[in-house]
């Protein structure tokens, strides 16, 4: 990616989970709105709990393959309490991706209503580079953008506890770093960090494999009669014939 992130953009969270959290915490008041699309990671019900708000969900269909719908159904479901639109690319749990033309008009009506946009890209490590499509080269340009991303999957360090939220926006940045407990990060996870940092040669032999069982596995499922969805992160979301 074209990006330029600096340290002044990164906070870094007890893993991806907290970094979600924190984002939630730092955008929403009691009684305020957060929009987010169906289905999704099942925890961000939990955070918008804690942050004292209400999510409004967009329902994606079996009969569109889940996609994201067009950005005129997010206009009907903001009103003077919408805080936030929470997406996340590729999507969990249908590895679904959002295109990047729907993302910027989404985040364009965010700068019109005054809310924040929200994306996990959790998984975005795991998608071919022709078709991913990270916001992060647009993070100075929209100070209203914060993305959400872990160490979690791509280093399989789950008990680790490693991410980290980007925003360019100052003041909201100092709001994520006062939403956590001072020293939340262990030194375990900081030295992960830092040497995973370097790995590269196992980044690549990863994404190739994954790439390479990724369309296998798709092929013979589709062979048992399966029909796939979205799956283009590490896991395949798919339904088989009754």
């Amino acid at each position: 990616y074209d990006i330029k992130v600096t340290a002044d953009d990164i906070i870094i969270t007890s893993g991806g989970s907290e970094a979600v959290l924190f984002a939630f915490l730092s955008c929403l008041n009691p009684g305020d709105e957060i929009i987010v699309p169906e289905p999704a990671y099942a925890n961000y019900m939990a955070f918008a709990i804690s942050a004292g708000a209400k999510i409004k969900t967009i329902a994606t269909t079996i009969d569109e393959g889940f996609s994201l719908p067009k950005v005129e159904k997010f206009e009907e479901l903001i009103n003077e309490r919408t805080r936030a639109i929470m997406i996340c690319n590729p999507n969990n749990p249908t590895g679904q991706l959002t295109n990047r033309e729907l993302l910027l008009e989404i985040l364009n009506k965010c700068v019109e209503v005054n809310a924040k946009l929200l994306i996990d890209e959790c998984f975005m490590d795991f998608v071919d580079e022709a078709k991913a499509f990270s916001m992060r080269a647009l993070l100075e340009q929209y100070p209203n953008l914060i993305i959400l991303k872990a160490f979690t999957k791509t280093f399989a360090i789950p008990g680790v506890r490693l991410g980290y939220c980007l925003c360019a926006d100052q003041e909201l940045h100092q709001r994520l770093h006062q939403c956590g407990q001072d020293w939340s990060v262990s030194i375990l996870a900081q030295e992960a960090g830092k040497a995973a940092l370097l790995e590269k040669e196992y980044l690549e032999k990863s994404f190739e494999l994954i790439q390479r069982e990724r369309k296998y596995l798709i092929r013979h499922l589709k062979c048992l009669g399966a029909k796939i969805y979205g799956s283009e992160a590490n896991y395949i979301f798919f339904k088989m014939k009754q």
